[in-house]
């Protein structure tokens, strides 16, 4: 069954299921560290632009509408505390 963002809340966590590719969770890996679009674009050597397409790609796939809650997301579908 595919996740809809935000049925988490209704659906007893959903989201958590949600596998984000490679490219994206290599985004999601520096944005959870707090790293911003310019700074995950040298690591990753990709421009700001395809940053800032891949961070909202991310917080579509996982239903937030924010850094810092994709973050949380990001950790608890992981099993990372």
């Amino acid at each position: 069954m595919a996740s809809i963002p935000g049925s988490e809340a209704a659906g007893g966590g959903e989201a958590a299921a949600v596998i984000l590719p490679p490219r994206l969770d290599a985004v999601a890996r520096l944005l959870v560290e707090g790293k911003r679009n310019k700074e995950i674009a040298a690591a990753l050597g990709l421009s700001h632009g395809t940053v800032k397409e891949y961070v909202a790609k991310i917080f579509e796939r996982l239903g937030v509408r924010s850094r810092t809650e994709a973050a949380v997301k990001y950790l608890s579908r992981s099993g990372t505390s």
